[in-house]
């Protein structure tokens, strides 16, 4: 599928100029798609859910980010936005998406379920529930510390303001390094945000914490499985064989985090589950 194809179905959305209404998924009801804190280890769970049996996207790099992925921030921002409700601008974009996962499905080798990874899935779980009836979403969360001394700040530098969270204070070098607090703020309010989404999908979410699944794989994906009803015993051990000790867990004791974090920043690490 060639990048141009791809955004030129989103082109038409953003130079629209009738008024659009509400729709709904009509064929692919039940994706799954898998959201995080960019450098949380969405990439391994993608992989595991290709060994599970879900049709993945392919990916726009190494870390498996959905390429069909639309560009939200565009579309709402674009001269057609002007002539529709932000709700349905955003439900005839998820159709756009759900003609290419329905492609996904029409290849002849492709499994019964197919689905997506990206890491900003969750910043647009309310919309995604209102338009696929039976979606089914894993965030997947790590350690928020080890978090914050990960060089992949990526995420962070694209979607920061949406928690109203800046990278400089006034007055400051924009070129200077961004402070590793401000990363840790990131990481609390999006996972915040992502879990607060949950109510939204009553037994269509699944929090899958990183740490645990690389001390305990089979048993979580187990779970992961049995969530997305996909009990194939095969599957399962094709899956946990691909998880290894990542050397990385715990990074955050070879640093001096007592002085990089505030004590309020500390609370909320371990108010979304983490010991410290």
């Amino acid at each position: 599928m060639q990048a141009g194809y791809l955004w030129n179905q989103y082109l038409d959305l953003c130079t629209c100029e009738e008024e659009l209404d509400l729709v709904q998924a009509n064929r692919i009801p039940n994706p799954v798609a898998v959201g995080a804190v960019g450098g949380s280890g969405s990439r391994l769970v993608r992989n595991i859910l290709l060994s599970l049996g879900v049709e993945m996207m392919n990916g726009i790099s190494e870390a498996g980010d959905a390429h069909a992925w639309p560009p939200m921030d565009r579309i709402l921002s674009s001269s057609g936005a002007r002539h529709s409700s932000r709700a349905a601008m955003c439900s005839h974009t998820f159709a756009v998406l759900e003609s290419f996962l329905q492609e996904l499905a029409d290849r002849p080798e492709s499994r019964a379920r197919v689905g997506w990874k990206n890491p900003n899935t969750f910043l647009w779980l309310p919309e995604l529930a209102q338009y696929f009836p039976q979606f089914r979403y894993v965030h997947v969360i790590r350690h928020g510390l080890d978090m914050a001394y990960s060089r992949n700040i990526r995420q962070f530098r694209m979607s920061h303001w949406y928690f109203g969270i800046q990278t400089h204070e006034m007055g400051q070098n924009p070129n200077e390094p961004i402070g590793r607090d401000r990363v840790l703020d990131y990481w609390i309010e999006s996972n915040r945000y992502a879990l607060k989404q949950f109510k939204l999908l009553p037994e269509r979410h699944f929090l899958l914490v990183y740490d645990d699944l690389c001390e305990n794989p089979q048993e979580e994906i187990e779970r992961l499985a049995q969530f997305l009803d996909l009990s194939d015993t095969k599957n399962i051990v094709d899956a946990t064989a691909q998880v290894t000790p990542n050397p990385s867990i715990g990074r955050y004791k070879d640093n001096n985090w007592r002085a990089d974090f505030r004590p309020d920043q500390i609370e909320a690490v371990r108010e979304l589950g983490f010991s410290v």
